[in-house]
């Protein structure tokens, strides 16, 4: 689904997503264990004008990845 969708790549955030991530063929994907380690997937991955949806849950403190990526920009 990811690949009909347009993804290049998808950050996955939790203890629990690493079979996640395993389960993804096409599109690379990481498991991230932190906001923070999340963060630095995708500024290691991002170029200037890319855009990123950050989508989840506040239990996995999904919304600390904006902030993490603003104050690297």
């Amino acid at each position: 689904h990811a690949d009909a969708a347009g993804l290049d790549r998808i950050v996955l955030l939790g203890d629990r997503m690493n079979a996640a991530a395993s389960a993804a063929t096409a599109t690379p994907t990481h498991a991230a264990r932190s906001a923070e380690d999340a963060g630095a997937a995708l500024v290691d991955w991002l170029s200037a004008g890319d855009n990123v949806l950050v989508k989840g849950s506040r239990g996995a403190r999904t919304e600390a990845v904006v902030p993490f990526l603003e104050r690297r920009a």
